[in-house]
Parts: C-alpha cells; structure tokens; sequence
C-alpha cells in the first residue's frame, strides 16, 4: 500500500478516537447532585459544592475525576490529527495550488521588501 495512504487513514482512525474520548470526558465533566430525600427543594443558582459535602441534608454533592478536565486535550489531539489525515490525502494538490498562488505574489512581495527594509533597519 502506498504510504500517504496507510499515514492519512492511520490519522483519520485516531481523529475518530480522540474525538470519541473528548466527547465522553465533556459528558462526564460536571457536578453530579445526587437526591438523598424523595422531594427536596431546588438548590439556590448560587449554591457551590464541596466533594461529600449534604446540601441542607438533602443532596450530596459528586464532583467528576480530575481527568474529566482534559477533554480539550483530546478534542486537540483529534482536530490535528484529522488534519495531518487531510494533508496527507491532498498534499500534491494542496502544493501545486500554492505554488500557483505565490507565483504571482512574488514580485509584491519583493518590493515590500526593498520598500519597508530602510523603516525596518
């Protein structure tokens, strides 16, 4: 098999992966109020938790992992991954596309220097 092909599908593979876990630890990444009475009054918006602590003895409050806080890590990973998958599906046509565009920015790109190299130094 071609090796562009084995390095694009590989990183499209770990996209799925690493977006499959940033998704679950997003899910997991609040605080849980567990219900300890059949019907308590609602929390004040205000209220703020501490792990164990029984909120006026009617709900106990959970907080998540310490690794539920890593899911953008993840989600990171994945869009580069994806990218690098991208990349090594359209990298001829990707490079010829920019040669095609620099071609013509290269003489304005010149004079910018010459121009902006006095105010520079």
């Amino acid at each position: 098999m071609n090796k562009r092909l084995i390095i694009g599908l590989t990183a499209i593979i770990l996209f799925g992966i690493f977006l499959t876990t940033a998704v679950y630890l997003h899910t997991i990444d609040h605080v849980i109020y567990r219900i300890n009475h059949p019907q308590p009054p609602p929390l004040p918006s205000s209220y703020i938790c501490n792990p164990g602590e029984k909120a006026q003895g009617l709900y106990t409050c959970i907080r998540p992992p310490g690794y539920a806080s890593l899911w953008p890590i993840f989600l990171g990973l994945g869009l580069i991954s994806l990218g690098i998958g991208i990349y090594e599906f359209i990298r001829k046509s990707l490079l010829k596309a920019l040669k095609t565009i620099a071609r013509p920015l290269k003489p304005v790109v010149s004079f910018l220097i010459k121009f902006l190299k006095p105010v520079i130094d």
